[in-house]
């Protein structure tokens, strides 16, 4: 399934997205199913580890003009 998400080329941390799917209904008409694609934050930091403590303090990702700061330390970033 091809996903589509608003981040620029440059992300670092694409953790959403966006996708459709046409299927064929029980009645034989098309139809379309929108899809909502979120990030699992446990698979990268599972609660109570080392990472989660540290995502837990920032609480979230800033975008700045000169820089980004994000939720995660750069060592936790895969």
């Amino acid at each position: 399934m091809k996903i589509y998400t608003i981040d620029s080329a440059s992300t670092s941390e694409i953790d959403d997205g966006l996708s459709c799917e046409t299927y064929i209904g029980e009645d034989g008409s098309e139809r379309q199913r929108y899809w909502i694609h979120i990030a699992d934050a446990d698979y990268a930091a599972p609660r109570g580890s080392v990472s989660f403590v540290g995502a837990r303090k920032r609480a979230t990702s800033h975008y700045l003009p000169q820089q980004s700061l994000s939720m995660f330390p750069p060592e936790y970033v895969a």
